[in-house]
């Protein structure tokens, strides 16, 4: 037997809410692809910085190859340079600063990146959109905590979060199985 259900554009219709939530999701995820394009940048510059981030993923073993294609990134340990480049592409800084990438400081009242000399990993959603990073330290003894991650955001859950879950529902395809 066939179903017919006859829906109303009235049904289809999104509230305003709605719409205004969706757009702002969609910004933060706009957001988070620009920062990946950036750290992913920085790392393969010709600084002595960036040098000394790909020698430090040498001896993690993270292969080029792997780094690439998960588009691992540097942070550079001067926090103005995120801000600068946000505003040249005209990103909006009050959601960076919801979302926990930017903060004021108390000193200069300067925005700044929490993000700095840090090995950037972008934390992707199944679909795999960039929902947020987790932020290598590559030195523990100076810098305390191993891992900064994302601040939780309407876009990022840590606790509703599956690290890459992304890879696994690529592999789960491929070979038709996936393991819980």
């Amino acid at each position: 037997d066939e179903l017919h259900i006859n829906l109303e554009d009235a049904d289809l219709q999104s509230t305003p809410e709605e719409e205004a939530r969706f757009k702002r999701l969609e910004s933060m995820r706009i957001i988070n692809k620009h920062l990946s394009d950036f750290f992913y940048t920085e790392l393969y510059k010709e600084t002595p910085e960036a040098k000394a981030a790909r020698g430090y993923l040498a001896t993690r073993k993270w292969e080029d190859n792997f780094c690439k294609e998960m588009r691992i990134g540097y942070a550079p340990d001067n926090g103005r340079d995120v801000v600068d480049f946000c505003e040249k592409k005209g990103l909006d800084l009050g959601l960076l600063q919801e979302m926990g990438i930017l903060k004021m400081s108390e000193k200069s009242h300067a925005l700044y990146c929490v993000y700095r000399n840090r090995i950037m990993i972008p934390i992707r959603d199944r679909y795999s959109n960039i929902e947020g990073f987790t932020a290598r330290t590559m030195d523990e003894e100076k810098d305390g905590r191993k891992y900064i991650n994302s601040s939780n955001s309407d876009l990022y859950d840590k606790s509703k979060s599956i690290f890459g879950i992304s890879m696994a529902m690529r592999e789960a395809k491929r070979t038709e199985k996936m393991f819980l």
